[in-house]
């Protein structure tokens, strides 16, 4: 079942990002996460979108070491979802 409750991390496609995408999907949190690697994105994308058929899996490409890409993506993530309960910087910059 799909909650309301939002979780963002960033540098999510693998590691400890990752772990962390897992947990919340699996419990029905709407999770958004980046990457800088658009294969990565993609993969990580399907691979929890069939996991967790019911939970809202967004993945976007950003370069948090470019500072235009971050600000992209924050307000990427600002509009488009209303409540985002945790932010999880994770990127290895």
């Amino acid at each position: 079942m799909q909650n309301s409750k939002t979780i963002v991390v960033t540098g999510a496609s693998r590691g400890i990002g990752r772990a962390i995408l897992e947990k919340y999907a699996q419990n029905g949190w709407q999770v958004v996460f980046c990457s800088k690697n658009a294969n990565s994105v993609a993969k990580t994308m399907q691979e929890l979108t069939q996991k967790y058929p019911q939970t809202l899996i967004d993945g976007q490409v950003c370069d948090m070491s470019q500072k235009e890409a971050v600000l992209g993506f924050a307000t990427y993530c600002m509009h488009t979802f209303r409540n985002i309960e945790i932010l999880v910087n994770n990127a290895g910059i």
